[in-house]
C-alpha cells in the first residue's frame, strides 16, 4: 500500500513538471490570460494546484493553512519557487509515512466553509486526482493558446520509469 502512495504521488510531481515545461512555452500574456471556464487563467490554476496541495499538507502537520493567491506571483519564476518547496515538503512526507498514518482523520473547513474530516487516505487520493483535473484543463489552454503539451496518462508515466 505505502509503495502505491509513493507511485502515484510521483507520477502527481512528475506530470506537474511535465506541465511546467508546457507552460513556459506560452507567452507572459497567455499565461495572465482570464478564461471564464473553471477558475480562470493558467496562472490562478496553477497557483491553485499548488496551493491546494500546500493546505493538504499543511492540515496533515496540524499548521494553519496558507492564504496566497496568484496574484502573490507575478512571475512565474516565483510560483515555481514555492511550488518546489510545497513539492519537497510532500516527497518527504510521503517517504516517511507510515500503514497507521493513513487511518489517521484530519478536519477542515472548505473554501465554501462547510466543516468536513477527512482520512489521510482519503486527503492522498484526492490530492493527487485534484491534480490530474486541473492539468487536463490547463492542458487544453495551452493547445488553444499554441503552446506544447503531453500526454498526462498514467501509462506514459510507466512508460518513462
Amino acid at each position: 500500500m505505502l509503495d502505491w502512495i509513493r507511485m502515484i504521488w510521483d507520477y502527481n510531481y512528475w506530470a506537474h513538471h511535465k506541465l511546467w515545461n508546457c507552460i513556459m512555452s506560452i507567452s507572459d500574456e497567455d499565461f495572465k490570460r482570464h478564461v471564464d471556464y473553471s477558475i480562470g487563467s493558467v496562472r490562478i490554476q496553477i497557483v491553485h494546484v499548488m496551493w491546494s496541495e500546500d493546505v493538504w499538507y499543511q492540515r496533515i502537520q496540524g499548521n494553519p493553512i496558507p492564504t496566497y493567491v496568484a496574484e502573490d506571483f507575478p512571475e512565474r519564476s516565483l510560483i515555481r519557487e514555492k511550488w518546489d518547496t510545497v513539492e519537497q515538503n510532500w516527497r518527504k512526507y510521503i517517504a516517511t509515512i507510515t500503514i497507521e498514518d493513513l487511518n489517521y482523520s484530519i478536519e477542515g473547513i472548505t473554501v465554501g466553509g462547510h466543516p468536513y474530516k477527512r482520512t489521510i487516505m482519503e486527503t492522498l487520493l484526492h490530492g493527487v486526482n485534484h491534480g490530474t483535473n486541473h492539468r487536463a484543463q490547463i492542458l487544453q489552454l495551452l493547445h488553444g493558446y499554441g503552446g506544447e503539451t503531453f500526454e498526462q496518462d498514467m501509462s506514459f508515466y510507466f512508460r518513462e520509469r
